[in-house]
């Protein structure tokens, strides 16, 4: 290794923590992690790109272990600006995935009939893109389909529930203030009513000029083609007759641009074509049960269980019963501590008084005590062995 030279320029590392505005402050933010002991490694993968799709409001490097409690974890959501967590479990049945809105509720629970890994996508597609880090430093933008569907079946109120909890896991976007740059990525769900299931979808959003040929945008870009065969530019530009199948842009993914985009051509005021590259993972969920609260209370859906009004209404009495019979349980736990944490304290003050007290005594007194009951302890003896008294000196 060799030593920096006299006179060499040190470069400056921003070491400092930068604050956060008032957006990223407000911004949701989530926990993913694994339940349960048997899990696969798909499943474990599975869980991993989600970390990537919520992305930068994630904990991506977190390690759960298998005997950490949910009460555990939900006691840290507090302090650390928890929002929501996803917790995904293997079954003999399949992989379930649990969607909680803390700290009190409500809970999804659905089942992943089928996923597919960022990998897989990867390796099908054509010409394949990785989320880089600079994809991931802001959240990407969620678009709900179908989720007002009238034909659904299953209850008034269970599609606007499914969507809040899809759309408040996102921040929200402003648009008057937003900047195209930090619009990188979507996600998209969308309600299949026919399939009654949930189709998850991650994009990376890319944008072109728009109404050029393949072989213009390949001269504008940053990677210059082989031109070594022709004399002139325009040959390699104009070179036979263009078909209409280059001119890739249709006319419904053309826009304006209000700012500048990423992109060589991509600037303000011009029109570009926008397109959406997925870059996985997929899932497909199919809804099972909703809880008002953290994993507990009254459901308010169930796939396999059809309740009556009767039976909801005696079921949420049951429930605020139960509540209400918890908090006088900890009122009087509460009041049980203070109590026995007062009488520790007094315990302590008392004997650090009794102490602080026998200290204090005056030093001469206890000499004279002593010499007094010292000089009575030997006039006896002598009476004992002399059978006289002792003369007194004077």
């Amino acid at each position: 290794i060799m030593a920096r030279g006299h006179g060499a320029k040190r470069k400056k590392r921003r070491t400092h923590v930068r604050d956060e505005s008032a957006e990223e402050a407000a911004a949701p933010r989530s926990l993913i992690l694994r339940r349960g002991k048997s899990v696969a490694q798909p499943v474990v993968d599975l869980i991993a790109n989600m970390r990537v799709v919520m992305e930068p409001y994630t904990a991506r490097r977190l390690q759960e272990r298998s005997k950490t409690k949910l009460r555990d974890l939900l006691a840290v959501t507090g302090p650390l600006g928890v929002t929501h967590l996803m917790a995904f479990s293997q079954t003999d049945l399949g992989v379930n995935a649990r969607f909680i809105r803390v700290p009190r509720g409500p809970t999804l629970t659905m089942r992943v009939t089928q996923y597919t890994l960022a990998a897989d996508v990867a390796r099908m597609s054509r010409h394949p893109m990785v989320a880089m880090q600079h994809h991931l430093m802001h959240s990407p933008l969620v678009v709900l389909n179908n989720f007002t569907c009238k034909e659904y079946t299953g209850g008034d109120h269970v599609l606007p529930i499914v969507a809040a909890m899809f759309q408040n896991m996102f921040p929200t976007v402003n648009v008057q203030k937003v900047k195209l740059n930090d619009c990188r990525r979507v996600v998209l769900f969308s309600y299949d009513i026919e399939r009654d299931c949930i189709h998850f979808r991650h994009y990376m959003v890319n944008a072109s000029p728009a109404g050029l040929t393949k072989t213009v945008k390949k001269v504008i870009r940053a990677k210059i083609p082989d031109l070594h065969k022709f004399a002139d530019i325009s040959d390699y530009v104009l070179k036979g007759n263009v078909s209409e199948s280059e001119y890739e842009d249709g006319e419904d993914s053309r826009v304006v641009l209000p700012q500048d985009y990423v992109g060589r051509g991509n600037r303000q005021s011009h029109q570009s074509a926008i397109r959406l590259q997925e870059i996985g993972p997929r899932m497909c969920l199919q809804l099972l049960k909703i809880e008002e609260g953290v994993c507990d209370g009254p459901v308010i859906y169930n796939r396999f269980v059809n309740k009556t009004p009767e039976e909801i209404a005696e079921m949420r009495r049951a429930y605020a019963e139960k509540q209400a019979s918890k908090a006088t349980r900890r009122a009087i736990q509460e009041e049980n501590v203070k109590r026995k944490t007062a009488k520790t304290m007094e315990s302590k003050k008392r004997r650090r008084g009794q102490k602080e007290g026998a200290e204090s005594a005056p030093a001469g007194d206890a000499a004279d005590e002593e010499y007094h009951s010292s000089g009575t302890d030997d006039d006896e003896w002598f009476r004992r062995e002399v059978g006289s008294q002792p003369e007194q000196i004077k």
